[in-house]
């Protein structure tokens, strides 16, 4: 491997993992007016309740979304 693409490579590890340490600390510290936390809870609340015997859309992203908070969410100290 060249060393330039060596050193894009790892400059962009380096580069998405402090974007990725900053989403997790907006998510785990979350204030008054935080866009990150009213996106992700607005995204996810249902403007209606869901029925037990309603099946899930299999397509649907709203799963995936839900499991990806829940592993996030145990990232958080707490």
């Amino acid at each position: 491997m060249q060393a330039k693409t060596l050193k894009l490579i790892i400059g962009l590890v380096l580069v998405l993992f402090v974007l990725f340490s900053i989403l997790i600390s907006q998510l785990c510290q979350p204030s008054q007016n935080n866009p990150v936390v009213a996106a992700v809870s607005n995204a996810l609340s249902a403007p209606n309740p869901v029925q037990s015997s309603a099946k899930p859309d299999p397509l649907s992203w709203e799963p995936v979304l839900r499991q990806l908070l829940s592993f996030l969410s145990k990232a958080c100290p707490r």
